[in-house]
């Protein structure tokens, strides 16, 4: 009796504390600004593969960003890449963040006027907007990543919208733009400033968050669970 109480209230607390850091943490559109040119090279392995492997497969690059915080905490960086088609929008994130390796590559393609298909490498924070059709590929290579997110949209590539490598940041900030804009019409979020660049969980956006997010994707986790142990690109 005392054991079931015992785990009932560690959940209750996980519950809370998961629900006040969506309602309370501010979250931007994008918190990333350019670095030098050049500069792609960092002491993630991950970050540095993932790069070779969209040079390789003919991806030209769109810049090369660092987290602009304030704080050394930080040091995430992300690289965009357009595809040769130009019909795909392609971030990869490395470095640490508060010391925790950032390990993560997101591929994007927008079937007008307002379907997001994207294909990913890690579980990150579902979106609750409906405009999105995610795949998550645990532990993927980019080719994998690659070959599976073009065989999702093949059959519509005519309606896809093009992305540019001169756009620097503003494709991939338009694309959360649209996202955070549909989450506001539900409801679910509240904008903090006048240019809607930065936002807050509502109370309702926060609950279906964790009912609805997490949950989800721990289902989803679970389906793939034969692929968490499998060696990351750049390990050793």
């Amino acid at each position: 009796m005392y054991l079931l109480l015992f785990a009932l209230g560690l959940a209750g607390i996980f519950i809370f504390f998961f629900v006040a850091v969506c309602l309370f943490e501010r979250q931007p559109l994008c918190d990333f600004v350019p670095i030098p040119a050049g500069a792609v090279a960092t002491d993630s392995p991950y970050f540095n593969e993932m790069n070779a492997a969209a040079a390789r497969l003919g991806f030209t690059p769109a810049g090369v960003f660092t987290q602009n915080r304030n704080s050394a905490i930080y040091q995430a960086r992300g690289a965009v890449w357009i595809s040769p088609e130009r019909q795909i929008l392609l971030y990869i994130a490395g470095g640490k963040t508060a010391k925790v390796p950032i390990k993560r590559t997101i591929l994007i393609s927008v079937l007008e006027p307002k379907n997001i298909f994207q294909t990913q490498d890690e579980f990150g924070i579902a979106d609750l907007s409906g405009l999105t059709h995610r795949k998550v590929i645990l532990g993927a290579h980019m080719d994998e990543l690659l070959a599976s997110h073009r065989q999702r949209f093949a059959p519509n590539t005519g309606g896809l919208r093009m992305f540019s490598a001169a756009a620097d940041l503003a494709d991939w900030k338009s694309v959360q733009a649209m996202k955070a804009q549909q989450l506001a019409r539900l409801g679910l979020i509240k904008f903090l400033n006048s240019d809607q660049t930065v936002w807050r969980y509502t109370i309702k956006g926060s609950w279906l968050q964790f009912s609805k997010g997490l949950r989800g994707q721990l289902a989803e986790a679970e389906k793939q669970r034969e692929r968490v142990h499998r060696k990351r690109p750049g390990a050793a």
